[in-house]
């Protein structure tokens, strides 16, 4: 790795910050740009961290404590927007988590729990609809979804189990937002129970 150091004199390359340490900048392989604080006693980042481009355009910032990631880590897209937004606590994931399309619309949230993706996450369309909720537990697709349209029509509500694995009784509906089909499925292995067309057994039998 080629340090670079930005100073005006050279006698100035490793002047200490007063509270934040010594300041450095480097350079990557790959011609980005790095800059951030590291303590001099344990030699451990700490403070404000910045991932540039060669132009100084900031691609992420963060903050360490005691060499991890404490707080907020936000990740930005080449335009300068901000594409991601994260929050951790000793250097694991642990709270909010989104994630935004270029023009700057949420494109999905969830929460990180113990470094782990945990409970509903919900995706959205760019014109902010909802495209999925679907429940996660230690990192996977693990309890009740639910899959709709642009203008916000139920199209499939059903569970997942270890994965995006269907399990259980699945339903599917028309564009129109009628019940289409029911299947029951077990470890994402489908079969049909009911159609419109089903004279056996009806839709609210299922529900």
């Amino acid at each position: 790795m080629k340090t670079k150091y930005i100073f005006i004199l050279a006698w100035s390359l490793f002047i200490p910050a007063c509270q934040d340490g010594q300041l450095v900048e480097e350079e990557l392989p790959s011609g980005l740009l790095v800059k951030y604080h590291v303590d001099q006693e344990t030699g451990e980042k700490e403070g404000e961290y910045l991932l540039m481009t060669p132009e100084g355009e900031i691609i992420e910032k963060s903050h360490y404590v005691k060499g991890q990631l404490q707080g907020q880590r936000t990740i930005y897209t080449d335009s300068g927007t901000v594409e991601m937004v994260q929050l951790y606590d000793a250097g694991m994931l642990e709270g909010e988590y989104k994630g935004y399309y270029p023009s700057g619309e949420l494109k999905y949230e969830g929460t990180y729990v113990n470094n782990k993706m945990k409970g509903v996450w919900t995706y959205y369309y760019e014109s902010g609809a909802i495209k999925e909720k679907v429940a996660f537990e230690d990192n996977l697709e693990n309890g009740p979804f639910e899959e709709y349209d642009p203008d916000g029509t139920l199209r499939a509500k059903g569970h997942y189990l270890e994965g995006d694995n269907e399990h259980g009784i699945l339903y599917l509906y028309s564009e129109e937002g009628e019940p289409q089909r029911v299947m029951d499925c077990k470890m994402g292995v489908c079969i049909t129970q009911w159609t419109p067309d089903s004279t056996e057994v009806n839709f609210n039998d299922f529900q």
